[in-house]
């Protein structure tokens, strides 16, 4: 404050010269160089002083989605959102082991650990946190009628991180696993912890429905209103999707499996960059019709998009948050938090709630059997790959069907091209504005270079264009603060301009050969010749503005007084020619 309120005020007091010489710097800069200290001082201060001084543990909402609870870096539970953005979680590609467990299931399902039905703004949440215990103290496992084929599986995990209330486990789970007091259920059925058990055991029921069983028609009964509600902004481009990709009397597993194929086909890329960019805040808008419109996006928005499009059905949906099964580390599986995942779950009446797995196979791997046409024998394993970066998981086989790449299969200057093309496509708005902004910025310099360049030739003679020399001389000075005192001769004004920019000996020359052609040009005889004093008046100009301070030199330089004075003077042209043209009808009329 000091450094930009008093450096202008000191500057009108004058200065004395320096032993030997004149300086060659603005000792008034000096007072905006300590404020500049003072400045930078304090902010140091202010970043590192935090880190020396002991604070409270960070908290949940301030961590972010799968990070550390209570604690930083390793050794901390894990939590994921059920009510802020999942986004940051889903970004965190971190490899620290978040699960551990063996199970007798050859084909292991996500382990889930929230449940979201209500999408606001681009946010999912859950619509109700009413929970309570059944009467008998045991999970009821399936919802689906008795004559549904099912297997029941189990899970033992030997080591859990994740954070209360949340536990992670497979859907459908069967019976006592926790001690008596130390859970409880959700009413959209989903299992909470009330004290940490890291070391458990769940029995679970898988189902193999048939495709009679998913029903004949959508029928639009949803245990909750919400599990029906589309967004509004984007409900006009969901319906017309719907209608293109589904066709009429098409069966609900139709309708889900055909929206399930389109969000997996070719046209769609699986990529985290999107969930970088909202993690890190630089994408606010809303995410799902972005979405639709680049199809490219992580599985928060694979899955949202097959929620609305099942809903806009008649289909009531959800969301479905946890880890995928994790990579076979010897006898057991390990999940990491970089396996963070989110799913579609849909409802049917004689099955209840089902998995289904829009998001590429590069990062899912293969859908549930019942969601594929062309299903595989009953008996066979199916291998699910892992996101997790750990070398067990880079060594398990990869699935060969299902996966959409995300690279294209020419990796030559075509696919480059049209990276950067993609690339702009998406930026398209942010570079116009950068564009824009490039432009503005310009345009008054540019007005400036356009008037010295015309005054130079509409000068008739040497006096007019030595005299345009020093006007445009004295406005680029006086950009800077540099101003002649009012009725000074061109003489006197050199030795104020002089003292004021704290000009060299040789600059000084400088000034006085323009000063002594400008008397010339103005009291020699017309038509003589003088000499060209351009060079002179770049040299004293780029002297005076190199001493002066960045924000002035920067101002001096994006909005100069000869190009403002050159666009005004544009905009007032046409209404003074005008004016001349109705003065000379007048004229001409009082002649008649």
């Amino acid at each position: 404050m000091v450094g930009r309120q008093g450096v202008r005020s000191l500057r009108t007091w004058g200065g004395t010269a320096a032993p030997g010489g004149r300086s060659d710097t603005d000792p008034a800069s000096s007072f905006a160089t300590v404020g500049r200290m003072v400045g930078v001082v304090a902010l140091a201060a202010a970043v590192v002083l935090p880190g020396l001084v002991p604070h409270f543990p960070t908290t949940f909402i301030a961590d972010g989605l799968a990070r550390g609870d209570g604690a930083r870096g390793n050794g901390g539970s894990v939590r994921l959102s059920t009510s802020i953005d999942i986004a940051r979680d889903l970004a965190d590609r971190s490899s620290d082991p978040v699960i551990t467990y063996t199970t007798t299931s050859e084909d292991p399902e996500p382990l889930r650990v929230g449940l979201l039905d209500s999408y606001r703004r681009g946010r999912w949440q859950a619509s109700s946190d009413v929970t309570f215990v059944p009467l008998d103290g045991r999970l009821p496992g399936s919802s689906a009628t008795p004559d549904v084929r099912r297997t029941t599986e189990k899970i033992t995990v030997s080591s859990s991180s994740v954070g209360l209330p949340q536990v992670a486990m497979p859907a459908n789970p069967l019976g006592t696993p926790f001690p008596t007091g130390s859970w409880r259920v959700t009413g959209a059925g989903l299992v909470e912890l009330t004290a940490s058990v890291p070391e458990y055991t769940v029995e679970y029921e898988q189902l193999a429905p048939s495709a009679a069983q998913f029903g004949a028609t959508p029928g639009g009964a949803a245990p909750d209103s919400e599990d029906l509600a589309l967004e509004p902004r984007s409900e006009d481009e969901i319906r017309a999707l719907l209608d293109r990709v589904t066709a009429s009397g098409d069966s609900p597993l139709e309708v889900a499996r055909k929206i399930q194929d389109y969000l997996r086909g070719p046209t769609f890329t699986y990529s985290e960059d999107l969930a970088d960019d909202t993690a890190g805040g630089q994408r606010p808008e809303e995410p799902l019709l972005r979405f639709l419109d680049s199809k490219r996006g992580y599985c928060v928005q694979f899955a949202s998009a097959m929620i609305m499009l099942s809903r806009a059905a008649g289909i009531p949906a959800r969301m479905a948050v946890g880890f995928l099964p994790g990579a076979i580390d010897g006898d057991e599986r390990v999940v990491r938090v970089s396996d963070a995942h989110a799913w579609p779950e849909l409802y049917f009446p004689d099955l209840g709630w089902m998995r289904f797995e829009p998001t590429p196979g590069v990062r899912s791997g293969i859908s549930p059997l019942y969601t594929r046409e062309s299903s595989a024998p009953e008996n066979s394993a199916v291998p699910v790959p892992s996101s997790s970066a750990s070398p067990s998981a880079s060594s398990a086989p990869r699935p060969t069907g299902d996966v959409t790449a995300d690279n294209p299969s020419d990796p030559g200057s075509t696919g480059a091209a049209t990276g950067l093309l993609d690339l702009v496509r998406r930026n398209a708005a942010t570079l116009g504005g950068v564009l824009a902004v490039l432009v503005l910025a310009a345009l008054t310099p540019f007005g400036a270079w356009l008037a010295r360049r015309r005054a130079r030739r509409r000068a008739r003679d040497d006096a007019e264009r030595v005299e345009a020399e020093w006007q445009s001389l004295l406005s680029r000075l006086g950009d800077i603060g540099i101003v002649p005192g009012e009725g000074s001769t061109p003489r006197q004004a050199s030795h104020e301009l002089g003292r004021a920019a704290y000009l060299t000996p040789d600059e000084d020359a400088a000034l006085g050969r323009v000063v002594a052609t400008l008397e010339r040009a103005r009291y020699a005889r017309p038509g003589a010749e003088l000499p060209d004093v351009q060079d002179d008046a770049s040299t004293v100009w780029r002297a005076a503005l190199g001493r002066r301070r960045r924000s002035d030199r920067v101002r001096a330089l994006l909005l100069p007084e000869e190009g403002r004075r050159h666009w005004r003077s544009l905009v007032r042209l046409p209404a003074r020619r005008s004016s001349d043209d109705e003065a000379g009808d007048d004229a001409g009329g009082d002649e008649g």
